[in-house]
């Protein structure tokens, strides 16, 4: 009975839980049981509670700066994350950005095809007078750029077997490891650049201007001090003929230099690379056309559409050298055929000088002439103008046709209206139209004379 009394006076349930009240739980405890009134005050009790109460107070002040404590950390940790992410983020976006970078230098490297020339190796008093190896290499340079913007041709520079099209520069060296120091190592490793080096060394007589391309041996030009801007141009002409050859029979037909372009061309057209072969062929066909060898041009520019049918340019030389020596049946299908072939889509050497659209319109007036549609023809060739053959600057002027066209629709003096300097085939076949249809023999007779230079189709060497 005691332990049941001493229980409820504690305000328990008289059943052993086995839980014994702690902290809190013993201060609520015994708050409740002085609430019951318990029969006499107990200071000792008070004194606890107080103490009990107090205690409570400072852990929940306590509790709250923790808390706020906590929550500050927190937050900077959420913050710490968050800029950890973001600087791991940058971090990697900096290094795909660098190897991104590495990657299209590499293969910008790998697609080079350029020509870069190091700078000369020159007498010490060539610099003192303001001739370093950088300008030496810088005039060398400005000669190869001359040169091929000498050379007449509607090749474009994929179709070359080595091509280095308009790249070509002077590389400054530069000391340390640098983007440039990187870029020029990719190149060296990975590309198919040419480069060109050379030294200016002095001889009895003057001087010797050597220049190497690549890896092969090197030329050597010997001259007078005075002359050396002619022999770096010599030595330029040497590297554009090792690194581009039919860049460099091009030139050569370019300029009037004809029975070297045609050596050259047929040497390409017999044992050239692959890609060379079928425009050597056109290119020597276009000389030998120029040189009034009509039928080896026809000649030569079968061999060329062989080689590769969607050739532009043997279309053009067959198709003139055929109405020239009286083949009408060539002459005929021939612009047809080049019609078909610009359709397509897959023509490859259109003139340079000429739109796609005005190509289609030329080739329409000349299949609208050989029909006899003279009307058609001459008003399609209205607005066009001269065009390049291929190594032949304005090798061919669609204003002859129309003269032709006229004459033969009886306008006669209109067609003489269109011919300006020296008299060619078509010019010939124009005026003539005067005796017969005006009557003016005399008058035709002093045109032709004007012209008498040029031959008749008959007369022209087979």
């Amino acid at each position: 009975m005691a332990e049941h009394e001493s229980a409820a006076e504690l305000g328990g349930t008289g059943v052993d839980d086995g839980v014994q009240p702690t902290g809190a739980a013993a201060v609520l405890a015994l708050g409740l049981r002085k609430g019951r009134g318990l029969p006499k005050p107990d200071p000792m009790l008070d004194a606890f509670l107080l103490e009990q109460t107090d205690l409570i107070r400072i852990q929940k002040e306590h509790l709250h700066e923790q808390r706020r404590v906590i929550l500050s950390r927190l937050r900077l940790g959420r913050w710490k994350d968050r800029i950890t992410l973001a600087l791991q983020a940058m971090t990697a976006a900096v290094g795909l950005a660098a190897a991104a970078a590495v990657a299209v230098m590499a293969w910008q490297a790998h697609e080079d095809h350029g020509v870069v020339i190091e700078a000369f190796s020159a007498p010490p008093d060539f610099a003192q007078r303001g001739m370093t190896g950088q300008v030496l290499a810088s005039q060398l340079l400005d000669r190869l750029s001359d040169l091929q913007a000498r050379t007449v041709t509607a090749r474009p520079a994929s179709t070359y077997a080595n091509d280095w099209g308009g790249d070509i520069k002077v590389e400054i060296p530069e000391t340390g490891v640098s983007i440039g120091e990187l870029n020029r190592y990719l190149r060296e490793w990975l590309g198919s650049e040419t480069r060109i080096t050379g030294e200016v060394v002095r001889t009895a007589p003057g001087i010797a201007v050597t220049v190497r391309a690549g890896e092969t041996s090197g030329q050597r030009f010997e001259g007078p001090e005075a002359d050396i801007d002619g022999l770096v141009a010599k030595a330029a002409e040497a590297v554009y003929a090792r690194t581009q050859p039919y860049r460099y029979a091009v030139y050569l037909g370019s300029n009037g230099r004809r029975d070297e372009a045609s050596a050259l061309f047929a040497r390409l057209a017999k044992s050239g690379a692959p890609e060379d072969r079928p425009w050597a062929y056109a290119g020597w066909a276009s000389i030998l056309q120029a040189q009034g060898r009509h039928y080896d041009a026809i000649r030569l520019a079968h061999a060329s559409m062989a080689l590769n049918r969607w050739l532009v340019p043997p279309y053009e030389i067959r198709g003139v050298s055929s109405d020239v020596v009286g083949r009408w049946a060539a002459g005929l299908d021939n612009p047809g055929e080049e019609l078909a072939v610009v359709r397509s889509g897959r023509a490859v050497g259109s003139p340079r000088d000429q739109t796609e659209a005005e190509r289609v319109r030329f080739l329409e007036a000349v299949v609208a002439f050989y029909h006899q549609d003279y009307q058609t023809a001459a008003t399609l060739l209205g607005p066009l103008t001269a065009f390049d053959l291929e190594g032949r600057s304005a090798g061919y002027t669609p204003l002859h046709l129309r003269a032709r066209a006229l004459a033969s629709l009886h306008e006669v003096t209109a067609a003489e209206g269109l011919e300006s300097g020296p008299l060619d085939t078509n010019s010939y076949q124009a005026i003539s139209a005067r005796g017969s249809t005006l009557g003016d023999w005399a008058g035709a007779a002093r045109r032709l004379e004007a012209g008498r230079n040029v031959q008749p189709w008959w007369a022209t060497p087979r």
